[in-house]
C-alpha cells in the first residue's frame, strides 16, 4: 500500500513538472520565439491533428485529449508547420479520413514533412485462427453501442493506407493511444545518427503511447513528446531533435512515470528519420 502511494505521489509530482516545461516553452511563458528552419531542410511542413475528449455512444470520456491536442498544434505551428485541427465532434471517421487521404495530401511535396497526430480511445481486434491483433483509433462517431462496431473505428491498416499517399521525404505519425498493433511492417532503425544522415533519406515513422489498451496514463506520453521537440530530447546538443531522440526520451521519461507503460516507434519505410529544430 505504501509503495502504491509512493508511486502516485512521484507520477502527480513528474506530471506537474512536465506541465510547467510546456507551458514555460509553448510560446506563452518564456520562450516566445519561434523555431526557425534553417535553410534546405524542408520546403513546407504541414500536420493534421486531432484531439477528442466528448466521446459518446458507450465510449468512456477523456478529459486531456483536446487540451493536449491543442498543446501540440502550438508547437507544431511554432516549428513552422501547417496546422490542421479537429477537435471532438469535428473528428468523425470521414472527416479524419477526408483530410489525411485526400485533402492534404495535395498540399505535400517530396521536399516537405507532414504529421499526423492523434489523441483519443483506442481499440485492439483479434482476428483469425492465428488471432491476429488489428488496432483501432477511436473516431468521434466510433460506437459501442451493441458490442465494438468495428467499421465504425478507423484501424491501423486504414492510417497506413492513407500515409503511403504522401510525396513527403517524411511522415510521422503520433499516436496518444495505447494499442498492440504496430501494423504489418515491422523493422529496426536503418544508420541515421546524424543530420547529415537523417535528412536526405525518406522514412515513414510512428511512434504510440504505449502498448495494450489500458496501461496508459492519459497526457503522460503528449507531454514527453512536447518536451523532447523543445529540445530536452537533444541529447548532444546541436540544435535539433531526430525522431530516434524524441522516441527514447518518451520511453525514459513515461516510462518514469508509469512503468505500465512503454512509448514504442518504428520506421515503416525508408531509413530517414524526421527532424525538429528547437532553437
Amino acid at each position: 500500500m505504501g509503495r502504491t502511494i509512493t508511486l502516485w505521489i512521484a507520477t502527480i509530482l513528474l506530471l506537474g513538472l512536465l506541465s510547467g516545461l510546456v507551458l514555460a516553452k509553448d510560446g506563452k511563458g518564456g520562450r516566445a520565439n519561434s523555431a526557425k528552419m534553417p535553410k534546405g531542410w524542408y520546403t513546407k511542413s504541414v500536420a493534421l491533428v486531432v484531439g477528442i475528449d466528448n466521446y459518446k455512444n458507450k465510449w468512456q470520456p477523456l478529459e486531456k485529449a483536446v487540451f493536449n491536442a491543442k498543446q501540440m498544434e502550438t508547437e507544431l505551428k511554432r516549428q513552422g508547420f501547417q496546422v490542421t485541427t479537429l477537435l471532438d465532434e469535428q473528428a468523425t471517421k470521414s472527416e479524419i479520413l477526408r483530410q489525411l487521404a485526400t485533402v492534404l495530401p495535395k498540399e505535400v511535396g517530396p521536399n516537405d514533412r507532414f504529421v499526423f497526430y492523434f489523441a483519443g480511445q483506442s481499440q485492439d481486434e483479434r482476428q483469425g485462427e492465428g488471432r491476429d491483433i488489428v488496432s483501432y483509433l477511436i473516431p468521434a462517431d466510433g460506437s459501442r453501442e451493441f458490442g465494438d462496431l468495428w467499421f465504425s473505428y478507423l484501424s491501423l491498416p486504414e492510417v497506413r493506407t492513407a500515409l503511403k499517399k504522401y510525396r513527403a521525404r517524411h511522415v510521422l505519425a503520433i499516436f496518444d493511444a495505447c494499442f498492440l498493433d504496430l501494423l504489418p511492417i515491422k523493422r529496426p532503425f536503418g544508420p541515421c545518427d546524424s543530420m547529415e544522415s537523417c535528412l536526405p533519406k525518406q522514412g515513414l515513422m510512428l511512434i504510440n503511447s504505449g502498448f495494450g489498451v489500458g496501461h496508459c496514463q492519459e497526457g503522460l506520453f503528449t507531454s514527453a513528446v512536447l518536451t523532447a521537440l523543445q529540445g530536452d530530447a537533444d541529447k548532444d546538443r546541436d540544435g535539433y531533435v531526430t525522431f530516434r531522440e524524441m522516441e527514447s526520451y518518451a520511453q525514459w521519461l513515461v516510462g518514469s512515470a508509469n512503468l505500465r507503460q512503454t512509448p514504442g516507434g518504428e520506421v515503416w519505410i525508408g531509413d530517414g528519420q524526421m527532424l525538429f529544430n528547437h532553437r
